[in-house]
């Protein structure tokens, strides 16, 4: 019994020195966390606008496609870029994303007959080197 009361009032302790760290915070990590929002408030923003775009502007932008088809894709960013290229992140299946144009604002694509989804991504700088990289998700 006696080990009982000592083994319970070392839990006790043990439970109230952890609640007692967890509970005090630091307000400068607060603070931080404020100052990266407003920082990424002002972050280079840019996506991939086009015909077959919805959502563009978002993070859960896409586009639908017709297999054997080409469209256009633009990029846009609140920055002036100086140079864009154009790259298949991934095609399913392998080898149906042509790039016909991959250096400027707009990118021309050709989809396979056999196409069916895959990703593109467009990556711009600005003469700052700052670089943005959108990636649109494509699918038929």
């Amino acid at each position: 019994m006696k080990n009982l009361k000592n083994y319970f009032g070392v839990i006790l302790v043990a439970t109230i020195a952890i609640v007692f760290v967890f509970a005090c915070s630091n307000d400068s990590d607060s603070n931080k966390s404020v100052d990266s929002a407003k920082t990424s408030a002002n972050a280079f923003k840019c996506f991939i606008s086009g015909e077959t775009v919805s959502n563009a502007g978002t993070y859960n932008a896409f586009s639908i496609v017709k297999s054997g088809n080409t469209t256009t894709y633009n990029y846009n960013s609140t920055f002036a870029v100086n140079n864009v290229s154009w790259t298949i992140l991934s095609a399913n299946p392998t080898g149906s994303i042509t790039l016909n144009n991959d250096n400027g604002k707009s990118g021309s694509v050709t989809f396979a007959s056999n196409f069916e989804s895959g990703y593109v991504l467009a990556t711009g700088t600005d003469s700052k080197g700052q670089i943005c990289g959108p990636v649109i998700f494509i699918k038929k």
